[in-house]
């Protein structure tokens, strides 16, 4: 199923879930994560102090394996 989405899917922002988190000292936990972006712009922009992901696919060239992320 997965092999089949096009790779916009897997790195798009989802500021729809932003819009939900305050800004802050907050531990994110992103189930479904692919390859981080949202978690990056997360921490970056001040929603989070802390990131966290978690998904199934490997996606090359992505931020699962980026240093500013605490867990991926």
């Amino acid at each position: 199923m997965y092999d089949k989405k096009d790779e916009k899917y897997f790195k798009s922002i989802r500021y729809n879930i932003l819009s939900l988190i305050s800004k802050g000292k907050n531990r994110v936990l992103e189930i479904g994560a692919g390859a981080g972006n949202t978690l990056i712009y997360a921490k970056r922009n001040g929603f989070a102090e802390e990131t966290y992901g978690i998904d199934i696919s490997k996606i090359k060239g992505s931020y699962q394996t980026s240093n500013e992320m605490d867990g991926l």
